[in-house]
Order: structure tokens, then C-alpha cells, then sequence
């Protein structure tokens, strides 16, 4: 009898973690990290894109930031997140009190019609003041890109593989 209660705890002290396992992302996503400090805080942020180049497409994406604080320069840190990490590194000199001002990104190499963004906000002497994560922007289906790749196609020649790409650059530049 003591025998069969021993293997009954033992088999629910050893089963029980297997059935609430989660993953490391999982168990990373359970904490919120972000963080902001009585010297500056970010009271509101949106986003926007317009045509600065005026061809009638979309080609910059604007994050407008209203903070709220001590006066100071600051150094904004914003990651944008597609297939790789777009940093925009901007230093402002801000009055004490509320302030409004963008955060630009170029829409050259996109590949996403959404995006998740950070925004880190540090002192002088490098002291992080702000964070925050997992912002997402709004949904862009149509905006301009410098390199589409509109068709690929491919054939056979004298027993070797042609490939064929018809790519519209929209910007002079050396890729």
C-alpha cells in the first residue's frame, strides 16, 4: 500500500511539469520589459506614410512620437522589424514639458505590409530612460520600393540553365 502511494506522488511530481511545458519564447514573452522613468516617458505614438517625392506612392514611413519630460538631448533609438532590424538612431534636443516631432524610415528595401517597432529613448551619458516593445504600425499595402523583382523565368540553352529577371529599379544606385 505505502508502495502504490510512493509510485502515485512520484508519477505526479514527475508528469506534471511535461503537462505545463512551455517554450523559452513562451516563458520570454511572459514578461513585459518594457520600462520608462520619471525623466521622459512617451505619452503617444502613430504612424503614417506619405510621398515626399511626389510620384503619388508612398516612399517614407513616419513615426510620430509626443513625449512628456525634462528638458535635455536625447538620443531616440527606433528598431523597425521586417525581414531584418531597421534602426533609425535620432538625437533631440527637447524642452521640459510635452514635445512632438517624427521618426522617418524609408520605404526602399520593405518587404512587409505591417511592422512591429521598439522605441528606446536614452540620456547623454548613454542611460536608458525609456523602452518600449512590440509596437505594431498600421496596415500599407502599397507603397514604393527601390528594387521589385517582377519576373523570373528560365530556360534551357545548349544544355545549360538560363535564368531571366525582369527588375524594376525605381532609384538610380549602385546595388
Amino acid at each position: 500500500m505505502k508502495k502504490s502511494i510512493f509510485l502515485l506522488i512520484l508519477s505526479i511530481i514527475v508528469l506534471a511539469p511535461a503537462a505545463f511545458s512551455i517554450t523559452l519564447w513562451d516563458l520570454i514573452n511572459f514578461f513585459n520589459f518594457n520600462f520608462f522613468t520619471t525623466k521622459i516617458n512617451v505619452t503617444n505614438y502613430d504612424d503614417f506614410m506619405i510621398d515626399k517625392d511626389g510620384d503619388n506612392v508612398n516612399d517614407t514611413l513616419y513615426i510620430e512620437l509626443t513625449t512628456d519630460g525634462s528638458a535635455g538631448t536625447y538620443l531616440f533609438v527606433v528598431d523597425l522589424y521586417d525581414e531584418t532590424i531597421i534602426k533609425n538612431e535620432t538625437n533631440k534636443t527637447l524642452s521640459s514639458g510635452v514635445n512632438k516631432f517624427n521618426i522617418t524610415f524609408s520605404t526602399d528595401f520593405f518587404t512587409k505590409n505591417k511592422f512591429n517597432y521598439t522605441i528606446k529613448i536614452y540620456e547623454e551619458n548613454y542611460s536608458l530612460k525609456y523602452n518600449k516593445e512590440n509596437i505594431e504600425t498600421q496596415f500599407y499595402n502599397n507603397y514604393e520600393t527601390a528594387v521589385n523583382i517582377i519576373n523570373i523565368s528560365d530556360k534551357s540553352v545548349n544544355d545549360y540553365l538560363q535564368l531571366n529577371f525582369t527588375i524594376n529599379f525605381t532609384k538610380n544606385n549602385t546595388y
